[in-house]
C-alpha cells in the first residue's frame, strides 16, 4: 500500500511538472527603461536623469524638489520642463497617482517654475 501512494505521488509530481510554464530565459524586459534612465509621473514615459527632476514628500504631504538629490525618502521624477509641470501642479493628480496618497503643492514651488 505504502509503495502504490509513493508511486502515485510520483507520478502527479511528474505531471504537474510536465503541465508548467517553461521559465522565461532571455526576454527583453517590460519596459524599455535603459541605465540611467527615470520614468516621468507626468508624461509615463523614461527619459536621462539629466532631464529630470526629482521631487520628495515631507512629513506633512508636502511636494519639495530635490535638486541634489540626495534627500530622503521616496523620490518621484518629472521631466524638467514648464510647460508639462504647471499644469501638473495645479492638479496635482499625476504626483497623487504615482504615491498612492496625499500631496500638496505649496505656493513657492509653483513660483519657482512659472517662466
Amino acid at each position: 500500500m505504502k509503495q502504490r501512494r509513493q508511486k502515485l505521488a510520483i507520478q502527479t509530481a511528474r505531471e504537474r511538472a510536465a503541465n508548467r510554464k517553461p521559465k522565461r530565459t532571455n526576454v527583453s524586459p517590460r519596459s524599455p527603461k535603459q541605465d540611467g534612465e527615470k520614468k516621468c509621473v507626468v508624461t509615463g514615459k523614461f527619459y536621462p536623469k539629466a532631464q529630470m527632476i526629482r521631487f520628495v514628500l515631507d512629513d506633512k504631504y508636502n511636494l519639495i524638489p530635490d535638486i541634489m538629490g540626495k534627500m530622503d525618502g521616496h523620490g518621484l521624477w518629472a521631466l524638467a520642463d514648464r510647460k508639462l509641470l504647471l499644469p501638473a501642479f495645479t492638479s496635482v493628480r499625476p504626483f497623487r497617482r504615482a504615491i498612492h496618497g496625499q500631496v500638496k503643492v505649496a505656493p513657492d514651488v509653483i513660483i519657482m517654475f512659472l517662466p
